[in-house]
């Protein structure tokens, strides 16, 4: 094995992939599942998000759940 695969002991390692999988589903109006993995991190929540009307209406919604998720993960001393 060549010596650059490996960090050194001491030094932080700040490569490590990150496998994030989320799925989000609109319940009803205004009201959308959460449910997936960011990190080492298995969530399912149900939040409100402003303009969450129908299932077909995921363009502008995605990045609101973004924006939700970063929120919940600020919350919670989580970084993605």
């Amino acid at each position: 094995m060549r010596p650059d695969q490996h960090p050194r002991p001491n030094e932080p390692v700040n490569h490590i992939p990150v496998k994030n999988k989320l799925e989000f589903r609109v319940l009803r109006h205004g009201i959308v599942e959460l449910k997936g993995l960011i990190g080492s991190l298995y969530f399912r929540k149900q939040t409100s998000i402003a303009g969450a009307k129908c299932q077909h209406n995921l363009r502008g919604l995605a990045r609101r759940v973004l924006f939700t998720i970063e929120r919940m993960c600020l919350a919670n001393n989580r970084v993605i």
